[in-house]
């Protein structure tokens, strides 16, 4: 649980009831001024940001008490060195607005294996409208869904949903296939695990059950092939 006290934001657990300023655990020459806690996950990973100093506009952080504090990455050339998340899942993936060097605002979206990158990029996203620019995420789900709003060419704000492309294997949905995805996979085969979403993700010859093809299927794509 994070909100705000007089010290700013904080979190608190909810167990003990202790409260913990993030100013009291974020390093002191980390940025200036108040940081901001914008969301929190299921690992107690909180995403947020706080601002810099000329030329550093804003850095974005993830912060947990077990592992401490993580700063995004900048967006390359062409932005400001200015990352604001919004939203972070159980997966570790965040999402926020970054700004480039024109002022002009974009989405991005984070993750340890994939780095940051502007979900603007039009190699990203399929389907999108020719001229929509993404302006805002707010949220990102833990199946990788994520939600905002942005631009039209003639101006008008329209609220969007983007849901990530189906990736062969992954049970769990966080856009890759690794060994929680095997867990996962085995425990549908051995019928403990009986989730529709993940009984459906394993049938991966998709003909209503599960059979040596399906393990073939998914050993390939646990290993790349």
């Amino acid at each position: 649980m994070n909100d705000l006290i007089s010290q700013g934001p904080f979190f608190v657990d909810i167990e003990t009831g202790a409260y913990t300023p993030l100013m009291d655990v974020l390093p002191p020459d980390f940025g200036v001024g108040y940081p901001a806690a914008n969301d929190i996950n299921d690992n107690d990973e909180i995403v947020g940001s706080r601002p810099g100093t000329y030329p550093i506009y804003r850095y974005g952080f993830v912060y947990a008490p077990a592992t401490g504090l993580h700063i995004l990455p900048f967006p390359g050339a062409g932005y400001q060195q200015y990352v604001s998340p919004a939203s972070i899942n159980n997966a570790g993936t965040v999402v926020g607005v970054i700004s480039t060097v024109l002022a002009s605002q974009h989405v991005f979206v984070y993750s340890a294996a994939d780095g940051l990158r502007d979900l603007n990029d039009g190699s990203l996203i399929a389907g999108m409208p020719g001229g929509y620019r993404l302006y805002i995420a707010t949220k990102i789900n833990n199946q990788g869904w994520i939600v905002g709003y942005g631009h039209t060419t003639a101006g008008k704000i329209t609220g969007y949903v983007l849901k990530p492309r189906s990736v062969p294997g992954d049970i769990d949905g966080d856009g890759d296939v690794d060994f929680a995805d095997r867990e996962l996979f085995m425990a549908v085969l051995l019928g403990a695990d009986v989730d529709p979403t993940h009984a459906t993700r394993s049938d991966l010859t998709q003909d209503g059950h599960m059979d040596g093809m399906d393990c073939q299927l998914f050993v390939a794509a646990l290993l790349g092939a």
